[in-house]
Protein backbone atom coordinates (compact mmCIF):
# COMPACT_ATOMS: atom_id res chain seq x y z
CA UNK A 1 0.00 0.00 0.00
CA UNK A 2 1.07 3.59 -1.39
CA UNK A 3 1.41 6.03 1.69
CA UNK A 4 -0.89 8.72 0.67
CA UNK A 5 0.39 12.22 1.45
CA UNK A 6 -3.13 12.97 3.17
CA UNK A 7 -2.76 11.01 5.35
CA UNK A 8 0.39 12.55 6.81
CA UNK A 9 -1.55 15.59 6.68
CA UNK A 10 -3.89 14.20 8.80
CA UNK A 11 -1.36 12.87 11.45
CA UNK A 12 0.22 16.95 11.24
CA UNK A 13 -3.29 17.99 12.18
CA UNK A 14 -3.84 15.65 15.02
CA UNK A 15 -0.46 16.35 16.58
CA UNK A 16 -1.14 19.89 16.39
CA UNK A 17 -4.48 19.71 18.24
CA UNK A 18 -2.69 17.25 20.95
CA UNK A 19 0.07 19.95 21.53
CA UNK A 20 -2.64 22.86 21.60
CA UNK A 21 -4.30 20.31 24.70
CA UNK A 22 -1.03 20.11 25.94
CA UNK A 23 -0.11 23.43 26.48
CA UNK A 24 -3.34 24.05 28.40
CA UNK A 25 -2.32 21.38 31.16
CA UNK A 26 0.57 21.16 33.21
CA UNK A 27 2.78 19.32 31.09
CA UNK A 28 6.11 20.19 31.59
CA UNK A 29 7.67 23.03 29.44
CA UNK A 30 10.77 20.44 28.20
CA UNK A 31 8.46 17.84 26.71
CA UNK A 32 5.96 20.33 25.38
CA UNK A 33 9.38 21.81 23.90
CA UNK A 34 10.90 18.78 22.25
CA UNK A 35 7.02 17.80 21.20
CA UNK A 36 6.80 21.05 19.03
CA UNK A 37 10.33 20.26 17.56
CA UNK A 38 9.76 17.22 16.10
CA UNK A 39 6.22 18.36 14.88
CA UNK A 40 7.94 20.93 13.00
CA UNK A 41 10.19 18.60 11.35
CA UNK A 42 7.31 16.77 10.81
CA UNK A 43 5.89 19.21 9.15
CA UNK A 44 8.45 20.06 6.89
CA UNK A 45 8.04 15.83 6.10
CA UNK A 46 4.59 16.36 5.57
CA UNK A 47 5.21 19.17 2.82
CA UNK A 48 7.86 17.20 0.89
CA UNK A 49 5.56 14.66 0.79
CA UNK A 50 2.97 16.35 -0.64
CA UNK A 51 5.11 18.04 -2.77
CA UNK A 52 6.69 14.97 -4.47
CA UNK A 53 3.58 13.35 -4.81
CA UNK A 54 2.50 11.72 -8.39
CA UNK A 55 -0.08 13.98 -9.32
CA UNK A 56 -0.66 14.82 -13.03
CA UNK A 57 -3.06 17.65 -14.46
CA UNK A 58 -3.33 18.45 -17.76
CA UNK A 59 -4.45 21.63 -16.35
CA UNK A 60 -2.52 24.72 -17.04
CA UNK A 61 -2.88 28.72 -15.59
CA UNK A 62 -4.38 29.54 -18.77
CA UNK A 63 -7.50 27.22 -17.62
CA UNK A 64 -8.20 29.90 -14.31
CA UNK A 65 -10.74 28.14 -12.49
CA UNK A 66 -12.62 24.86 -12.89
CA UNK A 67 -15.92 26.61 -12.18
CA UNK A 68 -15.56 29.90 -13.78
CA UNK A 69 -14.97 29.91 -17.49
CA UNK A 70 -12.43 33.31 -18.15
CA UNK A 71 -14.12 34.18 -21.18
CA UNK A 72 -17.42 34.49 -19.41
Amino acid sequence: MRNSPILFVVIASIWLLILVILAQTDISFGWLYYLTISGQAFFLFVVYKVLKAPYNSNRTFDDFYQDHDVNE
